[in-house]
């Protein structure tokens, strides 16, 4: 008898002991479809919770690759420990050469250039604001502007000393307080704005300098932001768009509020206080009973200010009129701004409503307005304050993360304005200030010739050449002395776009063709930066990404941990069920043993059952987690937090099957239901003919 023949007649008689026992077929089928599901829905979902988390990041800010100096004093963490924290990783101080040797790499789609940089952008209150627009009328020499500014400003005062009277008791026990009420109460008065019109310069500097002072709103703001070419970097993150406004224009100087950091910071204080309050509600929490949630509804009407000081003196008592039908209630302005800013859960979506249909028309809603201007303040390495005003041409998002607050850490401005503000020069820059110092004679002198210059010889103080940083030493150390000259230029200045990629960079993005390769592209791209000598570093996206790159990491490791659990005890259950199936048939062993069949006979058979049981029952439990895979990927698994928004890299989860997920759950069952069954099997072949009859 063949080897094959053998084969044959396990086969048959293994598959007839499966019918034959087809109860405890079915349970232990049952316990192996369950598991083969198991593995397949599991599997497909933790690659594709992974595959989200890796598109967040790499399709929003970091790229698949980064690449920094190698010797950087920090490391690159783009979502890093702190909001004031920005890692120094020194400059590459030529881009297109590294670009250069990057796209020659096989599989480098394109290299895009960043910066990252905290600013302080000081938007002024209320009368800031209207004092603002006066100095421009004044400066226009527009009577109607004017006069249209002043009614405002002087509405704004007035409310202002109002307030100030109905705090008599809380003045009188402050003496700075005091001093504020009186310069209030001055700039209210009728006889300054008689003064006023006599001299209008005059009383806006006292309305600037003495009065705005005293409004307890002062708005200042600090934001991090990220300096990059702007058309490059909407072409290849694919998930940028423009909410409002426009995208910067090719070689103008700009910036992009982040929609997300735009509608939580930049917002109206009651808008975005309201905003909340219905997001609140629609994750189904309570104002009633939500500690976080009846804190700001409690908080909401001491807000009302904030309303009245922007509303023209026009509208007040119109405005009045209609929150007094809408209310049923009397009563003046400010009472019924507050009374409509007392909300509960059963009022709080009709009053955010009628808030923005008849109240947000009339103030600013936004602070920084599209289209406006903003300066940027920053410090840079060195401790030196740079500043410069941009337009802001709109606000963009990152399409599937709007609600994600990580992806919302960063605002966008062009590279050139950033190098501006962190203190880099380019060599156009370094040498049109050479250009200057020749043109006003300006002489070197050394540290030693210093005293004589200063006091008794006609040389400038500017050290020598030889005393003053290289670029090449400036370009581990962003801040030294050169990069430091503040050449100021006019804020509407341009710039030749190919600045861009002529220009010193800290970091730069790797996107590309192929993110599967990701490895081994690292590995080519450091091998081609050691061999040009650029002393650089590349790095994965997940660590450019700092925490979120570590919490990446640890919540993979928590999925995978879990299916493998739940796998374990289906597996145990699986083993045990095996077991007990074998052990009830000591019996039909013995019988058999008594026929003449041998130990190795009785092991093969019941390993051939087990392999047939589990054939049937897993592709039965492959069928059907792919069928629930299918329809999870039709239907999406909806995200309910700003948190799995990231996971998901987007509002849902749609999981995909891969052969990998359906082979692999069939593999780990055929190995586990064979591995269940060799031990007893070869126990029950080894008990004598006689003992397994009696036995049985």
């Amino acid at each position: 008898m063949t080897g094959l023949d053998r084969l044959l007649i396990l086969w048959r008689i293994g598959l007839g002991n499966v019918r034959r026992h087809r109860g405890k077929s079915l349970v232990v089928g049952f316990i192996l479809a369950f598991g083969t599901c198991l593995v397949v829905v599991g599997s497909a979902l933790v690659d594709a919770v992974d595959e989200g988390m890796r598109r967040s990041i790499t399709q929003s800010l970091t790229g698949h690759l980064q690449i920094h100096r190698a010797d950087a004093e920090d490391e690159l963490a783009l979502f890093g420990d702190t909001f004031a924290g920005v890692p120094n990783l020194g400059v590459m101080t030529d881009f297109a050469q590294v670009a250069e040797v990057a796209r020659r790499v096989p599989n480098v789609a394109d290299v895009v250039p960043m910066g990252t940089n905290v600013a302080m952008i000081y938007t002024g209150n209320a009368l800031d604001r209207r004092l603002e627009e006066l100095r421009a009328a004044l400066r226009d020499k527009d009577t109607a502007a004017q006069a249209r500014a002043a009614t405002r400003a002087r509405h704004i005062v007035e409310r202002m000393a109002g307030q100030m009277e109905e705090m008599t008791d809380v003045v009188a026990e402050d003496s700075n307080l005091v001093v504020g009420a009186a310069l209030i109460k001055e700039g209210a008065s009728d006889d300054f704005w008689r003064r006023f019109d006599a001299d209008p310069m005059a009383g806006l500097e006292f309305l600037e300098n003495k009065v705005a002072p005293q409004q307890t709103a002062q708005q200042m703001l600090g934001l991090r932001f990220l300096g990059t070419d702007p058309q490059k970097f909407a072409a290849r993150f694919d998930r940028f768009s423009i909410t409002r406004g426009e995208a910067i224009p090719p070689g103008a100087r700009g910036f992009l509020f982040n929609e997300g950091y735009y509608q939580r910071f930049v917002k109206h204080r009651v808008a975005r206080e309201l905003d909340r309050l219905i997001e609140g509600l629609d994750e189904g929490l309570s104002i009633a009973e939500d500690a976080t949630l009846k804190a700001k509804a409690t908080a909401l009407p001491t807000q009302y200010t904030r309303i009245l000081y922007q509303l023209d003196p026009e509208v007040t008592e119109p405005l009045a009129e209609q929150l007094r039908a809408y209310l049923g209630a009397e009563g003046d302005l400010p009472t019924l701004l507050q009374a409509l800013l007392t909300v509960d859960d059963d009022t709080a979506r009709a009053r955010s409503a009628w808030f923005y249909e008849h109240v947000a028309p009339h103030i600013e809603l936004y602070r920084v307005p599209v289209g406006s201007e903003v300066t940027l303040k920053t410090a840079t390495p060195n401790g030196y304050t740079r500043a410069r005003t941009v337009k802001v041409y709109g606000t963009f998002t990152l399409s599937g993360l709007e609600r994600s607050r990580i992806a919302g850490v960063y605002n966008l401005t062009d590279l050139v304005t950033f190098r501006e503000l962190f203190g880099m020069m380019t060599e156009e820059k370094r040498a049109e200030i050479e250009q200057m110092r020749a043109e006003i004679g300006v002489k070197d002198v050394t540290r030693d010739e210093a005293e004589e210059a200063l006091f008794g010889g006609d040389a400038a103080l500017v050290a020598a050449p030889s005393e003053r940083p290289t670029p090449e030493d400036a370009a581990g150390s962003p801040g030294l002395a050169e990069l430091e000259l503040n050449i100021e230029l006019p804020d509407d200045a341009g710039y030749d776009p190919e600045e861009l990629t002529r220009g010193p960079t800290p970091h730069a993005a790797v996107l590309l063709d192929d993110p599967d390769q990701q490895l081994q592209t690292a590995l080519a791209l450091q091998a081609a930066f050691d061999e040009a000598g650029l002393g650089l570093k590349v790095v994965g996206w997940q660590e450019a990404a700092g925490l979120m790159g570590q919490a990446v990491r640890v919540i993979r490791v928590v999925l995978y941990a879990t299916v493998f659990i739940l796998l374990l005890v289906a597996l145990v259950i699986i083993n045990n069920s095996m077991v007990m199936a074998t052990m009830e048939r000591i019996h039909e062993i013995g019988t058999m043993r008594a026929i003449g069949a041998q130990r190795r006979f009785i092991t093969r058979l019941f390993l051939v059952e087990s392999f047939a049981l589990a054939a049937i029952a897993g592709i039965i439990g492959a069928g059907l987690g792919a069928g629930i895979i299918g329809w999870l990927s039709s239907v999406g698994i909806p995200s309910t937090s700003p948190f799995t928004d990231l996971l998901y890299s987007g509002p849902a989860l749609h999981p995909t099957l891969a052969p990998g997920h359906v082979i692999g759950a069939l593999a780990l069952v055929f190995f586990f239901a064979l591995l269940s069954t060799v031990y007893p099997a070869r126990v029950a072949a080894r008990i004598p003919p006689v003992q397994a009859m009696a036995e049985g």
